[in-house]
């Protein structure tokens, strides 16, 4: 692998979701796992795409009983390529 892209991530913003689960079909986030990662820059289906540029979650925070879900958002704010390069003698 002659580089690698790395990315420096940044959370864009996180909203609160009532109820959970989600009892309206016409939700955008309706039929979704909790801590699951999910692709948001598009909706494509085809199997090659370019590195993505943003990502949202769905996780649950605060005391068992009674805890937040909360949808974070996260979006790349830069990407550079990491290359190493062998000097063979």
């Amino acid at each position: 692998m002659p580089s690698v892209r790395c990315s420096i991530w940044e959370l864009e913003e996180g909203k609160t979701i009532t109820p959970w689960p989600l009892t309206q079909p016409s939700h955008p986030m309706f039929g979704r796992e909790l801590d699951t990662l999910y692709r948001s820059d598009t909706d494509n289906t085809e199997s090659v795409l370019e590195p993505a540029t943003s990502f949202f979650c769905i996780s649950q925070l605060g005391p068992l009983n009674a805890p937040e879900t909360i949808t974070f958002v996260a979006k790349e704010v830069q990407n550079f390529a990491v290359s190493v390069i062998f000097n063979h003698k």
